[in-house]
Order: structure tokens, then C-alpha cells, then sequence
């Protein structure tokens, strides 16, 4: 289902709906794939992609913002579980989980153009549009690989100690690249492509397979797995610094949170709990939950075109 805001936000969660963040709430459903478990959006194109997971489809719908109707279905590789777009490109990044490829959609066509292969189960992707590098996260292999936007050729391979990687976030500006793996955050550096630091986030016992990255706030947001229960940890970004936790409300605290990304830049985040089927808001400063969005199965991933 997945959530959609007629102010431009769009939240994957098994179906496509549309939103408003506001007391009256106007919700709409688009029939997409088997199985859809990723969402990414071009703010430039207004156009949105669906990665449908399910061995029925392994395709990626493509969804004109205007209309909220699916324009295109393009066949990918097996087990699409991630992807990112690159506006200023036009092209979009799948990450195939069970064949070990990424697909290269061009986003005027609706075509592949490149399968690029040489992955071990990549579980996530994210584009740094402004020096057109690709960085895809190995879960199995845990390392990060570099791809080359021009070329579509992979450029770069680091390995990440510890356990298996999944969760991953870049500062575009910076050019800074974060991985999450067991209870440390990573930090590689894009332009020298080597690994300059990492957080260990204290009395964590794991992060999860979802990070974001607000550039108005310098924050890291991470789902994570405490004795407590489940929390999405804030950090400053800079020092690795847990500034606080979001746990959801006092009376419905999260279940299984399965991602978070910035909401209001600089303001908010918006978390999916699998688990209580709900989409919810948190303000980055204070940590509290501030409104619940009612999803209708199991929601996914998340993405907010700003």
C-alpha cells in the first residue's frame, strides 16, 4: 500500500494513497505490482517508481505525480528491492536483490538501459545527483560499490567490518556517504572513496536496514533495535552524537519501525511502523510522535517529494 500527499508527499507502504498532512485527510490507492517494497521520486520529473519485489512482476512502475496514474511497468531484474532516482540525469537506480544486478532505468524512455553486474544481495541505494555517483550497499558481502553515473561501470568497492550492512544515507553537499552495520554508523568520504570515521551508537543492539539524512539539521536518523524496545535514534551527524530517541507514543510505542526520511527539512521526520499499519510524523527536536497516518497493510518504505 502506499501513501501519497496531494501536497507532494509520497509514503510507500503496500498500496499507493494519497494524503494531506492536515486534520482532514483525502486518501487514494493506485494499483501498482506484486509486492511493492520501495518508492523513489524525481521532484524534477514529478514522477514516482515503485519497485514491485513480488516474482510476479520484478518490475518497477512508473507513476506520473500529476495524474496518481501508473504511465509505464518496466521489467528489471529478480527481486527489485531498492531504488533511488538522479534528477539532474533522468535515470533511476534499482537494486536487485536476488539475481545480484542493478537495473538502470532512463527516466524519458521508461527503458533499461544498463544492467550492471557484480552485487552480492544489494539492499540499498542512494544517488548523489551532483557528482553522479552511486553507491549500493552489498547486505551479504558488506561492503559498498561505487557506481560510475557516466559510464554505469562500478569504480569502487569497500568493505565494511562487522556484521551484514543494510541501512545507508548521503550528504549530497559533503559528499559523504553513511552505512549502518550491526551498531555502528560508517562514514565514507565520495571523493577520496575510503572510509573516515563511524559512530557507535551506545546501547543499541543493531541498526536497522533504513537510515536518513537531513542537511538543514546535520542529522542522522536511524531505525534501531534497543532493550527497550525498537527506536529511531537521532544523531549529529558530524560527532555521532545520540541526541535523542523517537519511540512513538507513550500508549502505542513502535512495533516494528521499517523506515524513516526527513519530512520537513530541518523540522520533521515521518516513520512507517509495520507492525500498527500506521505512517507517523516525530519532530527532529523534541522526539515526539506528532499525528498518526493510517495505513492499510504493512507499510514499507517512505519517500517525501520536497
Amino acid at each position: 500500500m502506499k501513501f501519497l500527499a496531494s501536497c507532494g508527499v509520497l509514503l510507500l507502504t503496500l498500496t499507493l494513497c494519497l494524503s494531506v498532512p492536515a486534520s482532514a485527510v483525502t486518501v487514494r490507492s493506485i494499483a501498482v505490482g506484486d509486492f511493492p517494497i520501495a518508492v523513489a521520486i524525481n521532484p524534477t520529473t514529478n514522477r514516482i517508481y515503485a519497485a514491485n519485489y513480488g516474482s510476479a512482476s520484478d518490475s518497477v512502475s512508473v507513476i506520473d505525480g500529476n495524474t496518481n496514474t501508473v504511465i509505464a511497468t518496466v521489467p528489471v531484474g529478480s527481486g527489485p528491492f531498492a531504488l533511488d532516482v538522479n534528477p539532474s540525469t533522468n535515470m533511476v537506480y534499482v537494486a536487485n536483490n536476488l539475481d545480484t544486478t542493478v537495473s538502470v532505468i532512463d527516466g524519458e524512455t521508461n527503458t533499461v538501459v544498463a544492467t550492471i553486474e557484480g552485487f552480492a544481495s544489494p539492499e540499498a541505494v542512494a544517488v548523489n545527483q551532483q557528482t553522479n555517483q552511486i553507491f549500493v550497499v552489498n547486505y551479504l558481502s558488506a561492503q559498498v560499490m561505487e557506481i560510475d553515473g557516466a559510464s554505469n561501470e562500478i569504480i569502487a568497492t569497500l568493505q565494511i567490518a562487522g556484521q551484514t550492512s543494510q541501512g545507508l544515507a548521503i550528504n549530497t553537499a559533503k559528499n559523504l556517504v553513511y552505512v549502518a552495520s550491526g551498531s555502528t554508523i560508517f562514514v565514507i568520504d565520495g571523493n577520496t572513496d575510503t572510509i573516515n570515521g563511524s559512530f557507535i551508537v551506545p546501547r543499541s543492539q543493531g541498526i536497522g536496514q533504513w537510515l536518513a539524512y537531513d542537511e538543514v539539521s546535520n542529522r542522522l536518523f536511524a531505525i534501531g533495535f534497543a532493550e527497550s524496545g525498537d527506536v529511531v535514534y537521532v544523531l549529529d551527524a558530524t560527532t555521532g552524537t545520540v541526541l535523542g530517541q523517537i519511540t512513538g507514543d507513550t500508549d502505542t510505542p513502535f512495533q516494528a519501525p521499517v523506515c524513516v526520511t526527513v519530512f520537513t527539512p530541518g523540522v520533521s521526520v515521518l516513520i512507517s511502523d509495520n507492525s500498527r499499519n500506521a505512517v507517523i510524523p516525530a519532530s527532529e527536536t523534541t522526539f515526539a510522535t506528532l499525528r498518526t497516518f493510517h495505513a492499510r497493510n504493512e507499510p514499507q518504505q517512505i519517500a517525501v517529494n520536497h
